[in-house]
Order: structure tokens, then sequence, then C-alpha cells
């Protein structure tokens, strides 16, 4: 057996941590390869070969907040490699086990005995201006926005193909259910059951009176592209990252220069989910009841 362990290795308690699980994996004779959280970013060179190597893997462990997790989420893609995440962060929405419980839960993990929480992802596709295409898959939410321009970007929304809307401000964000309670939560939009397949488009900061959140059929697709007098380029951000053009430098076309360097952005439910390990009964409106209404229980 072989496990991969992502760690936020800006956060000292960590480190503590992460050699109790190495001298458990030691101690069990399972194989283990390290990789920090900035190793999965979507910049970093070695995130596309750790990607295709997770199937190498029989179990991805995180150590961190929410962020770590959310990055080995997207290397784990459709592979249905397991992921258990240990929360050294602050909400710990996608938390496998508390710190207390580390070796235990990892234990029942390489045992077959933890829980297994299944939560959709989202396939995102991009298209470049200048032809060049990317896909990547995300566990919360893809947002295409002005970034840091000044003015406001004008978007065509379409969903299975037909023209829903032309939304003009800071952008629009496509999130799944699990993303429901992240940016998409801050832009105005529905809590939403994780384990519901569907996606859920929010308008970022609309210059309308008309703009509404829209929760799509787990078979729906988005689309999202600039409109024909947007007059800047637009900025894709998966789960907070950047998306940048493949191999660097200039994705818009030479010949014009107002040309956005992103043609387009297509988002659809992921054909497999992300199989979330949990050691301790998880309730979901338990959790924002307390997270986000403050009620103890």
């Amino acid at each position: 057996m072989s496990v991969l362990l992502v760690s936020n290795i800006t956060k000292p308690e960590v480190a503590v941590h992460l050699q109790r699980i190495q001298e458990r994996l030691d101690a069990r004779h399972v194989d283990y390869q390290s990789a920090s959280g900035e190793d999965l970013a979507l910049a970093a060179p070695s995130s596309a070969r750790l990607a295709a190597q997770i199937e190498e893997f029989e179990l991805v462990c995180s150590f961190g907040g929410d962020g770590t997790t959310l990055r080995a989420a997207r290397a784990i893609g459709l592979s249905g490699v397991p992921l258990l995440s240990f929360n050294f962060g602050n909400v710990g929405f996608l938390s496998g086990a508390d710190q207390p419980q580390m070796l235990a839960a990892l234990d029942a993990a390489l045992d077959g005995r933890a829980e297994v929480d299944q939560r959709p992802l989202a396939q995102v596709d991009v298209v470049f201006a200048n032809g060049l295409e990317l896909r990547q898959f995300t566990l919360n939410e893809v947002a295409i926005s002005r970034g840091n321009f000044g003015r406001i970007v004008s978007l065509n929304l379409y969903i299975n193909d037909i023209l829903i809307d032309n939304i003009c401000g800071d952008g629009v964000l496509v999130s799944t259910s699990t993303g429901s309670t992240a940016y998409a939560l801050s832009a105005g939009g529905p809590l939403i059951y994780p384990g519901f397949g569907g996606l859920v488009t929010v308008p970022i900061s609309p210059h309308s009176l008309k703009a509404w959140s829209i929760v799509t059929a787990p078979t729906d697709c988005v689309s999202i592209a600039p409109h024909s007098n947007n007059a800047q380029s637009i900025v894709a951000f998966l789960d907070g990252e950047v998306l940048e053009c493949p191999g660097g430098g200039f994705c818009g076309l030479e010949d014009k220069p107002g040309e956005p360097e992103i043609a387009s952005v297509s988002v659809c439910p992921g054909t497999s989910p992300l199989n979330l390990l949990r050691y301790d009964e998880y309730d979901f409106y338990s959790h924002i009841s307390e997270t986000f209404f403050r009620n103890k229980a």
C-alpha cells in the first residue's frame, strides 16, 4: 500500500503531527510519499506530475485547512483515490478527523473502516483566445471575474447551450454543492446539501436588480463567455487560485490586443465523486448551525 501525504508547511504544528503519522505508517510497513500544498498549486510545475501519478496511491492524507484539502482533491480528480483530511484550519468543513483522533482515523482508513462521504466534483474546460484548451477539476468553485482590473465585465451565461442572461458586474461563479458554503455563500448564493450533484451559478456584485442565483440539475452544464461588448480581459479562479495560460505567456490573439485571453469556460458535473473519508459521524446541518448561525449543541 502507498499513501500520499500533503501538508501545509506554513503551519508549524503540522510538522509535529505529520511526524506521528509517518511513524505510524512506518510501524505498519506502509510506503508513503510527502508533498507540500504548494507542490499542488495550480501554477506549480509539480502539480501536473503528481496528478498524473495519483493512481499509484491507495490513499491521500492532507494536513492543513480546507485550502490544502482542495488542492489535494483537484489532484485526485476522477481517479477515485480516497482522501482523508486532518484539520489545522478554522472552518474544517472538509475535515475527516480532528488532531486528537489522527492516529485512530489513519488506522480506520488503512483498515477500510472509515466512513465514505462522496462529494461531487466539477469538470472545468477552459478555451483560450489563441485556441489552447485546459481541463481541470474543482471541489468548490470556478469564478470568472475581472480580477484586478478596474472595469466591470460583461459575460454571457449559458445552461445546456441556452443563453440565460448577459451579466454585467464583477463576474460569475459556478459552484458545486460543497462550494456553496464558500465563495458562493459570500456572493449571496444558497446553502446546498453537499451530496447534491448539480451546480449553482451566482453573479458576483451584479450591476442589475434582476440577477439571481440558479441551481441546476445534476446533468446540466454551465458555460460562460465574454459578451461581444466586453471591454477587458477576464480571469478564472479555481478554488481561489488564478488559472494561467498553459505553458505561461500570452494567451490572447496577437493581432487583436482587445481580445479577451479566456474565450469560454464550461463547467459540468464530474462523472465520478471525490471519496472523502471521515472517522466520526458528520452532520451537515449541525455543522452549518454551529459555524454560520453560532448555535451551540
